[in-house]
């Protein structure tokens, strides 16, 4: 059975609780609070946090801040703004470089549908990436403080969003009609045509990673993710190799192309329907692209010019290309693939034994915190290294552990080293009893990562231990466990024997001192709360449904 939690439990968002008379505005504040803080169903929250007890410690962490008003980057809004992102900037991207093939302008639906849709969620977005936080790349750090966000947004991509703005276009416009030559004001919208086109390709790296991002969010396998994004990639370069063959001809001749012209081979003039006027450009330009020959040819000096450029970049794609996709489906994604392997394997595997639904959740949570997505032979490579680099990565993932045991940070490098180095990790799935009732321990745990719930004999729910808590401890007082531990969550602990834990701490009497102290504490504490357990609680009566009256079913005339 799965877990289900009748304790009297804080609230995990890290916000104060509301009134239950509290007011619509009230409600909507706190709700908008809440979007913005971080959430476990956000895709790189996997990456980043391996249980819900590091996500709820990351959001008190954020909510109780100073910048609790900042848009975290796992949170559910950033996956709103990033989806429209996605949305906006492909359609960008796709509809300026066509305005090169309209000789007249522009259908006033499109306008209006820019105007009213696209541009006000540009606009929008564009405000909110200087709230928004971001993940430090070295450090994998996320950074909220609003001098940072603004100084990174400032110096990177701020004067491309603002370039492609419609606002900016509106503003060369403006001055656009104080210019009474013709020519000029041609010349002038082109190259603002041009400026545009090239803001929003400075975005594209962003929009693709963003589009892979949201695919992982759908759970996509690895390999599909990676053909869509070198699809949507190579067909953006055609996109905008075709618009430079045509435009910038169009740009120069203002519509009158030579006879010496590809364009006036083609036969492509007013007349010709834009559609047609851009296949028979994006044909052209993928030719050139990849080096296969064309039936049309640039004779005159300007279309020979963009044609090298764009052969000459083409090969340099080709490779890079050929090179990404070796390094993708060689070295670089064989621990990506053996785990999705592993992951079919296991799903085959469950379906052949007839598992039940409640196992097989906790089979599939248990092999996915274990593997983070990549498989690897652990202690294969464990046994490779020195004994000193094993010690070394030992202490290394048990670090962060030590820092949180109160004990731990009292005793010399050398005496915690040694600690560390006999312990064992261990990882149980959820629901998964960890010490049975009436057993009897020889082992201390010290939570890693997750959560624990301890239940007494009664089957009462006593308390609830997270990241950095110790349980078993109290098997230093009794020799039989009145008390039972089970997992609430797919949880890492590192245990040691107690009788080992007592010799190392022999040279330090005070540790050891504190150490029972810690058992004679935690012992009267869980002796409290069963008492407690005992007294009438309307809240828990209310939550496991003792105080509520069943609805009886009234028999309706017909």
């Amino acid at each position: 059975m799965s877990h289900v939690c009748l304790l009297n439990l804080k609230d995990t968002s890290g916000l104060p609780r509301l009134a239950p008379n509290a007011c619509r505005l009230r409600r909507t504040l706190r709700y908008m609070r809440h979007v913005v803080l971080v959430t476990h169903s956000h895709y790189k929250c996997r990456k980043m946090y391996r249980n819900f007890s590091a996500i709820r410690a990351e959001r008190r962490r954020h909510a109780t801040g100073p910048y609790f008003y900042v848009i975290h980057p796992m949170s559910s809004l950033s996956v709103v703004m990033e989806v429209a992102f996605v949305f906006v900037y492909m359609f960008l991207l796709c509809y300026e470089p066509l305005r090169s093939f309209m000789i007249q302008d522009e259908p006033e639906l499109a306008v209006q549908f820019k105007r009213y849709a696209v541009h006000s969620v540009q606009t929008v977005l564009t405000v909110l990436w200087f709230n928004i936080g971001y993940v430090e790349a070295q450090t994998k750090q996320i950074v909220l403080e609003t001098k940072k966000i603004v100084r990174k947004y400032l110096t990177t991509y701020f004067v491309w969003d603002f370039a492609a703005n419609m606002y900016m276009g509106f503003i060369m416009q403006r001055m656009a009609q104080y210019v009474v030559d013709e020519e000029f004001r041609y010349y002038f919208r082109d190259f603002y045509l041009y400026v545009r086109v090239l803001a929003l390709w400075i975005r594209l790296s962003t929009l693709l990673q963003s589009l892979e991002d949201l695919l992982l969010h759908l759970n996509v396998g690895k390999s599909i993710r990676s053909i869509v994004v070198y699809t949507v990639r190579t067909l953006m370069y055609l996109h905008i190799c075709a618009y430079f063959i045509f435009g910038i001809p169009k740009t120069i001749y203002m519509d009158n192309f030579p006879p010496d012209s590809w364009v006036s081979q083609a036969q492509l003039n007013r007349k010709s329907p834009v559609i047609y006027q851009y296949c028979e450009t994006f044909i052209m330009a993928a030719c050139y692209f990849t080096g296969i020959a064309y039936i049309h040819e640039g004779r005159l000096l300007n279309e020979q010019i963009i044609l090298v450029v764009i052969s000459f970049v083409g090969r340099l794609y080709t490779l890079y290309l050929l090179a990404d996709v070796l390094n993708l489906f060689g070295v670089t994604g064989v621990s990506e693939s053996l785990y999705e392997r592993n992951l079919a394997m296991l799903m085959d595997y469950m379906d052949t034994k007839e598992l039940p639904a409640n196992l097989k959740r906790r089979m599939l949570s248990f092999y996915r915190y274990k593997f983070q997505r990549r498989y690897f032979k652990e202690n294969d490579i464990i046994d490779s290294l020195s004994e000193g680099l094993r010690t070394e990565l030992f202490l290394f993932s048990a670090g962060k552990l030590c820092e949180k045991v109160q004990m731990f940070s009292k005793l010399p490098k050398e005496t915690l080293g040694a600690i560390v180095a006999s312990m064992h990790v261990n990882i149980y799935s959820a629901n998964e009893v960890i010490i049975g009732m009436g057993s009897e321990v020889q082992d201390i745990y010290y939570i890693s990562s997750g959560t624990v719930t301890i239940t007494d004999a009664r089957g009462f729910e006593l308390c609830h231990l997270e990241d950095g808590n110790q349980f078993g401890i109290t098997s230093l007082l009794l020799s039989v466990q009145i008390y039972s531990v089970m997992a609430v969550e797919t949880t890492e602990v590192f245990t040691i024997n107690k009788d080992v834990l007592k010799q190392f701490l022999l040279p330090h009497p005070d540790a050891i001192n504190d150490l029972y102290k810690a058992a004679k504490r935690r012992l009267r504490q869980l002796q409290l709360l069963s008492q407690r357990a005992d007294e009438p609680n309307l809240l828990t009566d209310l939550q496991s449904g003792l105080v509520l009256e069943v609805p009886s079913v009234k028999l309706r005339e017909h």
